[in-house]
């Protein structure tokens, strides 16, 4: 395993980790139904840029199942 991929889980476990004590503090100052909006909607919109710039700097390897049906 590479060093950048062993940093990028590592980034993701502590993202993740601190999802359900970031949920809290935010409640205290929002009510439940406008935190599920902001951390779906936040999800929703990060997956959207991630998506596009894995679109624009690795296009090739995106869909490999897509070569597979143009044949």
């Amino acid at each position: 395993m590479s060093f950048t991929v062993l940093l990028g889980l590592i980034l993701c476990n502590a993202i993740w980790a601190t999802n359900p004590s970031m949920g809290k503090l935010v409640m205290l100052e929002f009510a439940p139904l406008h935190v599920s909006w902001l951390r779906y909607g936040s999800a929703l919109i990060s997956a959207y840029i991630l998506l596009a710039l894995l679109r624009f700097f690795r296009p090739q390897e995106i869909s490999p199942a897509k070569e597979a049906f143009k044949k």
